[in-house]
């Protein structure tokens, strides 16, 4: 299935089961209209439901202690080139509740909506997947 529109989630360690990343797609697909990809980042992928598309998290050279303190993989969402993904991108983390559509503002190509700049890493979205994102000559 073709889509421009990608739901994405991380999965690493033991604090999260499969049980989260399921309920996380269930919860999508009863409210997000049309086609769209999920797709979970793991280093885990067993026991997942049939649909989500589940891929290593990217190496981006972090150290052991920033996989186990924090959110720093996060960032290889960033990746240039991840997985060959392209188009809108929705980020949402594990223990995201959802109660309604995301159809407005996060998953149309229309840029009002929802308030997502002060959500954190909780809701991101973006448009124009992947691109190359650099600091001081480094590129993720």
């Amino acid at each position: 299935m073709l889509t421009d529109r990608v739901v994405i989630c991380m999965k690493w360690g033991t604090l999260y089961s499969a049980d989260y990343v399921n309920v996380l797609f269930n919860a999508c697909k009863a409210n997000i209209s049309g086609d769209f990809r999920f797709v979970c980042l793991t280093d885990h992928a067993e026991d997942l439901a049939n649909g989500i598309e589940a891929f290593p998290i990217p190496d981006i050279g972090l150290e052991e202690p920033h996989w186990k303190h924090g959110a720093w993989p996060k960032i290889s969402v960033f990746k240039q080139q991840l997985y060959g993904l392209q188009g809108r991108g929705l980020f949402i983390d594990l223990d995201t509740v959802i109660w309604g559509s995301l159809d407005l503002g996060v998953m149309s190509t229309h840029h009002q909506g929802l308030g997502l700049g002060s959500l954190h890493s909780i809701l991101e979205k973006w448009d124009g997947l992947w691109k190359s994102y650099s600091h001081n000559g480094t590129s993720l």
